[in-house]
């Protein structure tokens, strides 16, 4: 997703042939018999009513025929600027949600960047095993304009905090924390949303379906975004005073068979959950799976309730009723916003909520 090339290959004009080589501002300006500094500014919108009419229509003429790509390296110099978004991510995972994670970050970025073509990206993946302070140091050498900060990696979200509140402070460049949820200031904005109201419309849900014994699996990674969805859950049970049961509790580890072997536990138990709630998507998938091997139907034995949208519960059987992290979304708005921040058409660091949808198809 990165800008244009610096200058484009192709032919000339006026019978010349050039097919291999490139067309510089100054080879315009001596074809054109004018000067360097004519050229630029007559090419550049905002010095373009410098140059008097005739010239300026002869040289973006012959610009245009030539397929003259500015030098965006030169014009970085020369204005301080890059006109690219770094978007950080600590590590790239081989899994199931990171992949779909990372497409739908990227496809919201790319949606911003149509809507401000000037802009392009570049993708700083921070090395496993390194320190914060070494990706402070790899991330002020890459040379963009402003930061987008993923919340997902290996750093826990709050050492991902404090290096989105540091980069903001020392740096001064603006930098948009993705689902983060912290507070905004000292030129760090937040794009999020939340995790507990989703879990709570999530378990309502259930609760609707007629659903009074709920089991929960849960996983943990230091995040706070699964803690919120635990609560969601427990303030749900809380608000139709149903008794919060560690016995319905079991936990995963994020990954399919985590969830399958949870459900196999939670069935064991005496008091058997008519519904579960999975903080994730994938260990949803695998409470299916167990569900189908000890030959017990979904919804109508034991519901199941996932958590994230991943596009992958549109093709489990049953398929999975879940809800929808605005993945795209976030990134979209985070993008445009970090725009808006460099053009100086936000002017504070502002915090962003968006929110989730709760996917209602066959599982609950």
């Amino acid at each position: 997703m990165g800008g244009p090339a610096q200058r484009l290959l192709g032919p000339a004009c006026e019978g010349e042939r050039r097919y291999n080589s490139v067309v510089t501002l100054t080879e315009m300006a001596s074809k054109l018999k004018v000067s360097h500094t004519t050229v630029s500014r007559a090419l550049n919108p905002d010095k373009a009513h410098l140059i008097s009419e005739p010239i300026r229509k002869r040289i973006q003429a012959y610009a245009s025929r030539v397929r003259y790509v500015p030098n965006r390296t030169a014009q970085e110099l020369v204005r301080g600027r890059s006109h690219t978004l770094g978007i950080i991510l600590s590590t790239v995972f081989s899994s199931v949600f990171f992949s779909d994670y990372i497409a739908k970050v990227l496809s919201g970025i790319y949606a911003a960047l149509q809507d401000n073509n000037r802009f392009g990206c570049k993708l700083i993946v921070l090395p496993r095993g390194s320190t914060l302070e070494e990706s402070d140091a790899h991330i002020l050498r890459t040379g963009v304009d402003g930061l987008l900060i993923s919340s997902i990696g290996d750093f826990a979200a709050a050492q991902f905090e404090r290096l989105a509140r540091e980069l903001a402070g020392r740096w001064k460049r603006p930098v948009v924390g993705l689902s983060m949820n912290c507070r905004p200031g000292r030129g760090l904005s937040v794009v999020s949303f939340s995790n507990r109201e989703a879990a709570h419309e999530a378990v309502t849900h259930l609760i609707g379906k007629g659903h009074r014994r709920i089991g929960l699996i849960w996983a943990e990674n230091g995040s706070e975004d699964v803690q919120e969805r635990i609560a969601g859950y427990r303030d749900v049970l809380r608000e139709h005073r149903l008794a919060i049961d560690p016995k319905l509790m079991v936990k995963g580890d994020f990954l399919t068979e985590s969830g399958y072997r949870g459900t196999l536990a939670l069935l064991k138990e005496g008091r058997r959950p008519s519904a579960i709630f999975c903080v994730n998507d994938e260990m949803a998938i695998g409470a299916i799976r167990a569900l189908k091997a000890l030959r017990l139907r979904c919804p109508q034995d034991v519901a199941v309730m996932g958590f994230d949208g991943l596009d992958l519960g549109k093709f489990v059987d049953p398929r999975l009723t879940t809800v929808r992290q605005p993945v795209k979304e976030i990134a979209e708005a985070g993008a445009k916003l970090l725009i808006d921040l460099l053009e100086g058409r936000q002017k504070d660091s502002v915090a962003l909520k968006l929110p989730a949808e709760l996917i209602i198809r066959d599982s609950a």
